[in-house]
């Protein structure tokens, strides 16, 4: 026998190596772990087998499906000429769907699927497709004779490419059914509305993309079979890896011909072994078609599934063992197998499929969260020895590295008590915060109401220190927790107060009021007692001139001829005897408030006067004789 000496050489190396590698292991497992070893201090629980998310169908809102009615009559109403016509407009097909758009179309499509003329349908198919594949040949040869003439026959020899085909036959050069139903125009014959309707909810269900879209396309070749297969084949092309998920689900669908051809279709599209159906960039297609996987029960994709067990991306990781949870028993083996490759022991013969994935969880844990862990042990120890701060710290870190982290309903005792303590120091922001964040930990708690109570009493407090009191937060407060006596007290000083306010408010108005009153009463005395004073008197008197002559009078008329107009005319009147007698003058009592304003118009009406008019000498005086009629 011939014996190769490399061979014998790399043995005995590796038989060497054994005995050492053994010999550590058991030096491992043989040293005891002291109290203070993190290994001793940590314990991770089993986690937990979460199950498949149950697939439901509820019923949509009315909303929704008034929504969808809207868009297929929009649809019904666009008025297409030709098949390739290039300016129609669909994009309102596409804008602002969501969820509840799919369970609204799920729900027409089951309705249509009752109402439906297949057979009228399906000519009318046929027919647009024959149009529209002569528009579409009209203008291929347009094409080509246009590129001869330009190229003046040198390409003639070189053909254009076929459009692209998949294995069903059909092209991306086929042009757009829809369009093509539209250019019928056949808006009186309740065939031809179905069928673009059923075509506009599919055109929907594309531009979705979910799992569950793809979900209702699958249903909709389940109800109408040849007559929207070709589309739906062209749709699940353009859609790529976000069809895989509701194909591989196909694959156990109740009807024969959705599984073959869901197979079929896998297998065109390169995703019909589970190590190519993973072949995605998209994290959220991964973790359906993870999904996917536990619900048909594909006992080969098992490796695949619990290569993602230990993931760091938190959904995939729970994606992964929910799919582990529903393989069921027929996954035993290639869990004993898992278990026994990252731990190096064979598992107990008692433990079922569950304790087998759930001990391979905890190993993957421990391996992934063991800081995590020993950050929660330690947060638990320092809680139950009264030193909430350093506790609040470390629970701090282990949220910081696990937001998600299994056991942090523990924490929220901790974040209330260390609430209560701020709140104690009047550090009330910061005691908000860790209600807040207790809130957020534990859902469930029995103490969440008091919780809520109390988060609603600290904004109030801090809305009142700022100085914006709001009463219906610690009004909300109260409903809450009728035992809050802090919010009590608060609500009870902040009615006062504004029953205060409101008080002191009405006062300040009345005060207003009576003030204004009495400035518009005494502005109205002082316009009306002018001209009730200045009835009693008729005319302004003007001061009486002395005595003249007509001699003086022709006298000072010759001496100034041409000046002085208005004081010959009035001392001309007056010579006449136009002068007001005593008796017609007006009597004003003296010293009344008519007397001073008759004064003051006199003295203007004098002022205004010429001078000759006023004062006219007859004759020359001595300069010691006072002047007369002054």
């Amino acid at each position: 026998m011939i014996v190769n000496p490399k061979r014998c050489e790399r043995a005995t190396d590796h038989d060497m190596r054994r005995p050492l590698w053994l010999l550590l292991l058991s030096l491992t497992h043989a040293v005891p772990a002291s109290a203070d070893s993190p290994a001793a201090a940590v314990e991770i629980p089993l986690p937990e087998l979460p199950p498949l998310p149950a697939l439901e169908h509820p019923s949509p809102s009315p909303a929704a499906v008034q929504a969808l009615d809207a868009r297929l009559e929009q649809l019904l109403a666009l008025h297409v000429k030709h098949p390739l016509e290039p300016r129609v407009d669909l994009g309102f097909l596409s804008s602002e769907l969501d969820e509840e758009s799919v369970l609204a179309i799920a729900q027409r499509l089951e309705q249509l699927r009752r109402g439906l003329d297949g057979r009228a349908a399906t000519g009318l198919l046929e027919r647009a497709r024959k149009e529209g594949a002569k528009s579409l040949d009209r203008r291929r040869k347009g094409r080509k004779t246009a590129e001869k003439t330009e190229g003046g026959g040198q390409d003639a020899g070189k053909r254009e490419p076929p459009p692209a085909t998949s294995d069903e036959g059909t092209s991306e050069g086929d042009g757009d059914w829809l369009q093509f139903a539209l250019a019928l125009d056949r808006g009186d014959d309740p065939a031809w509305r179905d069928l673009v309707h059923l075509y506009g909810m599919l055109r929907m269900l594309e531009a979705l993309g979910t799992t569950a879209a793809v979900r209702e396309l699958v249903n909709a070749y389940s109800y109408f079979g040849e007559l929207v297969r070709i589309d739906l084949q062209r749709t699940l092309l353009r859609l790529k890896d976000k069809a895989v998920p509701a194909l591989i689900e196909a694959r156990e669908h109740d009807a024969k011909k959705v599984r073959d051809w869901s197979r079929r279709t896998l297998e065109g599209m390169g995703r019909a072994i589970p190590g190519e159906a993973i072949a995605t960039t998209d994290p959220a297609v991964l973790a359906d078609v993870l999904l996917a996987f536990g619900r048909v029960k594909d006992i080969d994709a098992t490796r695949v599934i619990l290569s993602f067990v230990a993931s760091e991306r938190v959904h995939l990781r729970r994606a992964a063992r929910q799919a582990v949870g529903a393989l069921g028993d027929a996954a035993v083996w290639h869990l004993k197998d898992a278990y026994e490759s990252v731990t190096g022991d064979k598992p107990p013969r008692a433990w079922d499929h569950r304790r087998l994935a759930q001990e391979l969880f905890r190993v993957h844990d421990r391996s992934r969260a063991t800081a995590v862990f020993e950050l929660m042990a330690q947060g638990l120890e320092l809680a139950r020895k009264g030193s909430t701060a350093e506790a609040i710290a470390a629970y701090d870190q282990v949220l910081a590295r696990a937001p998600l982290f299994e056991r942090r309903k523990e924490m929220a005792p901790t974040y209330v008590a260390h609430a209560t303590a701020l709140e104690s120091s009047d550090e009330h922001a910061e005691a908000l915060v860790a209600l807040r964040k207790a809130l957020r930990l534990d859902l469930d708690s029995p103490d969440r109401v008091r919780i809520e109570a109390r988060i609603a009493y600290l904004e109030g407090r801090m809305l009142a220190d700022k100085g914006t009191p709001d009463l219906f937060i610690l009004r909300r407060a109260v409903e809450l927790d009728p035992n809050n006596r802090d919010a009590r007290e608060l609500l009870k000083t902040l009615e006062e107060r504004a029953a205060h306010v409101e008080r002191a408010t009405k006062r300040y108005v009345a005060a207003g009021a009576i003030g204004l009153f009495a400035a518009m009463a005494m502005v109205w005395l002082a316009r009306r007692r002018p001209s009730a004073s200045s009835k009693g008197m008729t005319k302004p008197p003007s001061p009486a001139p002395a005595p003249e002559d007509s001699g003086a009078l022709r006298h000072s008329a010759a001496i100034e001829p041409a000046h002085h107009d208005a004081s010959r005319l009035t001392t001309v009147e007056l010579s006449e005897g136009t002068r007001p007698s005593e008796d017609e003058r007006p009597t004003i009592a003296e010293g009344s408030p008519s007397l001073d304003a008759a004064e003051a118009v006199a003295e203007a009406a004098t002022s205004l006067l010429p001078e000759a008019a006023v004062e006219a000498p007859s004759s020359p005086r001595d300069p010691s004789e006072p002047a007369s009629g002054r």
